[in-house]
């Protein structure tokens, strides 16, 4: 393995129904009793046009009351009916979401790193991992890609973390194809068992992996609040 190659070690109540004039009187009504028409007709000595007029306004009242009653039940119910109505809190299904998301994109880099060859000391070794660092070269550019994509506005210190695992991932972009040029050249070398020698696109990839390092440093310390919170993984930075 190349001295310094990670691979190795390395965011009131309910809304009211708006204003309503007089509650409990339909059409307007502001009166205690509705209007009974012939209100000012004299009664009878007898009392029966009194009685007929006292039955008209009591059923009149009665109406009125419940009239009042199924309005304020209505009022009442549709309030409440939307005050114990359960609605989800969007922050907190939304940093669930994109917590996840990050969570892809750092496992991906596991599975990335399982396609590194596991020994580069002869040229044979370098040549054989030729494909093992093409693959490499490509799942990088995905994960770039993918955290370029990433909606962290719900998460704490989100946009940092995005921006580390853009600098980390483009890093090891960089050594990777480094890497990968160093094998290619080596593979034409055809020097076999010989020690493989340390070109400059092997220096190149030791520059560029060195800056990976701090950067992914940085994004496992912002990713542990946040999987801590959501109750997923952590990882080591060299395994990223």
């Amino acid at each position: 393995m190349p001295p310094g190659y990670d691979a190795a070690a390395p965011n009131g109540g309910p809304p009211g129904m708006g204003p309503v004039s007089s509650p409990g009187y339909p059409g307007g009504w502001d009166q205690a009793v509705p209007p009974v028409a012939g209100g000012t007709a004299p009664s009878s000595p007898g009392g029966g046009m009194g009685r007929n007029r006292m039955l008209l306004v009591a059923g009149g009242t009665a109406v009125a009351v419940v009239l009042a009653g199924g309005l304020v039940f209505a009022l009442t119910r549709g309030s409440a009916d939307k005050a114990h109505t359960p609605q989800q809190k969007p922050e907190a299904g939304g940093a669930a979401r994109q917590a996840a998301a990050v969570d892809e994109v750092l496992k991906s880099g596991q599975t990335a790193r399982g396609h590194l060859p596991s020994r580069l000391r002869t040229c044979d070794d370098v040549a054989a991992g030729v494909a093992g660092f093409q693959q490499v070269v490509r799942d990088r550019q995905q994960e770039l890609s993918q955290a370029k994509g990433l909606k962290v506005d719900r998460l704490p210190d989100g946009s940092r973390l995005r921006q580390s695992m853009i600098g980390a991932y483009q890093s090891s972009l960089k050594a990777d194809r480094a890497y990968l040029a160093w094998a290619q050249g080596v593979r034409a070398r055809r020097c076999g068992g010989r020690v493989a020698p340390l070109t400059a696109a092997y220096k190149n990839a030791i520059a560029a992996n060195d800056k990976a390092g701090p950067a992914k440093r940085q994004v496992i310390a912002l990713w542990k609040p946040i999987a801590s919170s959501h109750a997923l993984p952590t990882y080591a930075w060299n395994r990223l």
